[in-house]
């Protein structure tokens, strides 16, 4: 069961980022690498932008990519209720996790009064995970 306790992390943490659309574009293996590290088509990634309605002209990809996971990451804040005004990406993105695991919580029927959002996502995973997966 303990071995579990450590692949359910990573699966929700994975599920988490992903839905928050992390803007990530992934092109033909080997096509775009620079400095052993992964990067984006710069092609799809302004045609994405620009879907979105983000000004892409004069701007690298990675200025792009990191414009089109704000906007996302505010656009999961927005509805959720969470108010995005005077925040930092980085306490709004735990904003928006904390109130995701609240929510799946309360439809788990977990109580969250009183209790971090470390314990409540202890406990889905280790008595619910079976349902937090689906």
């Amino acid at each position: 069961m303990l071995k579990r306790i450590p692949i359910a992390y990573l699966f929700v943490a994975v599920l988490f980022f992903t839905s928050l659309g992390s803007g990530a574009v992934f092109a033909a293996d080997g096509q775009y690498y620079y400095k052993e590290r992964y990067c984006h088509d710069p092609e799809i990634i302004k045609k994405k932008a620009e879907k979105l309605g983000i000004e892409t002209k004069g701007k690298d990809t990675k200025t792009i990519v990191k414009e089109m996971k704000e906007m996302k990451i505010k656009k999961a804040a927005k509805e959720l209720g969470i108010p995005t005004d005077n925040k930092d990406l980085h306490s709004l993105i735990h904003e928006v996790r904390d109130k995701r695991i609240y929510n799946a919580a309360v439809k788990l029927g977990i109580k969250t009064e009183g209790r971090t959002t470390h314990e409540i996502f202890k406990e889905m995973m280790t008595n619910h995970a079976d349902k937090v997966k689906s």
